[in-house]
């Protein structure tokens, strides 16, 4: 409501940079966005501060396991140099990011200490975003639409960590049947960009496509879906993963593994996630 009560007439812009030699792709097939996004609002008002909302797929992983400290990641160095800078706001979202992490051969660590690496790419992100270039004034249209969608959960280790608190997502019984409830989503803006919203950590080759081959595949059966960007009857496809929830690993069905030799399938709810959420 605070939010409402305060919005300002302004103009929506829309651009991307490459940030292709920053990601690292740990699971094959090597598919990514390489590219970071920026929705750049200027307000009307001259002493209001611009809000720019940035998205790019990358997890939030430069902290060693071993490290204690609590941290929100190269995200807040990102938004803390940004800010310096330009006097803008910034929010960050993920993107589509499964086992997408950052390539650390590519950014110089800043300072000493657990938050050198994230205080690295924060700010190499950072001066990425600010040299965009090639952005592009949005019409003012907005379109939305969410989608409830329930999940038969068939992994022992998901539900477990849904029942002990770990992860909360919501989960009823259906008869005998463990239900994941969850919701998908699907955003236009200015008739140029359209967002793919997905309620958790989903393979990037389901939006780019280069989902692993039939004959190459765990499962050896195909994946019989488009890529979300061919489906999308719009110029520019991102994903807003995250949103609204975490259901976990959203993985093609063709390709899900052992979870003895994945950290992935250890947390995907069903072997089905990914048609499920694709389709819906």
């Amino acid at each position: 409501m605070t939010a409402v009560n305060s919005m300002e007439a302004g103009t929506l812009y829309y651009g991307s940079v490459d940030a292709s030699e920053l990601i690292y792709d740990k699971r094959e097939p090597i598919t990514f966005d390489g590219e970071i996004h920026r929705f750049r609002f200027d307000p009307k008002n001259e002493a209001s501060d611009e809000i720019w909302v940035c998205e790019a797929g990358i997890h939030c992983t430069t902290f060693s396991s071993s490290d204690t400290a609590i941290s929100s990641d190269y995200p807040y160095y990102l938004r803390e140099y940004i800010k310096e800078a330009t006097g803008a706001d910034v929010v960050f979202v993920q993107g589509a990011e499964l086992a997408i992490t950052s390539e650390k051969e590519n950014f110089e660590p800043v300072g000493t200490g657990a938050e050198a690496e994230a205080k690295g790419l924060g700010i190499a992100l950072a001066k990425k975003v600010m040299g965009i270039s090639n952005e592009v004034a949005l019409d003012p249209v907005l379109n939305i639409k969410m989608h409830e969608v329930t999940i038969k959960a068939d992994n022992p280790i998901h539900i477990l960590a849904v029942r002990e608190g770990i992860l909360n997502s919501v989960v009823a019984k259906d008869c005998t049947d463990t239900m994941v409830i969850t919701e998908v989503g699907y955003m236009e803006l200015g008739n140029k960009v359209g967002i793919a919203m997905i309620p958790g950590e989903i393979s990037p080759e389901i939006l780019w496509g280069g989902v692993t081959s039939k004959e190459d595949s765990w499962t050896k059966t195909s994946w019989d879906f488009a890529p979300m960007k061919d489906t999308a009857k719009i110029e520019k496809l991102i994903c807003f993963g995250l949103t609204n929830d975490q259901i976990g690993y959203i993985l093609p069905d063709n390709d899900i593994r052992s979870m003895f030799t994945e950290n992935e399938e250890i947390n995907a709810c069903s072997v089905k996630v990914g048609s499920i959420i694709t389709s819906a």
